[in-house]
């Protein structure tokens, strides 16, 4: 099982991003019809590509946390 973020879409092709920083190109008719740029996909061990919605949440909680503990520190 693999995450990833989807950066932008050109074209037909979705670029994505690994969580080394690395870049996937995956057709676009291969992701669920409702992925749009910054959702977090996760490849599943069969070949299967999801919408991980709770990834994503977590991690915007995450970056959100990471930026209020920047202004706090002031």
């Amino acid at each position: 099982m693999e995450y990833l973020s989807i950066d932008r879409f050109e074209d037909d092709i979705a670029v994505c991003e690994r969580e080394d920083m690395s870049v996937l190109l995956i057709r676009r008719d291969k992701l669920p019809i409702d992925a749009q740029p910054g959702n977090i996909i996760r490849l599943t061990d069969d070949g299967g590509i999801l919408l991980d919605i709770e990834e994503e949440n977590r991690r915007r909680q995450r970056i959100s946390e990471l930026y209020d503990g920047i202004f706090d520190e002031e």
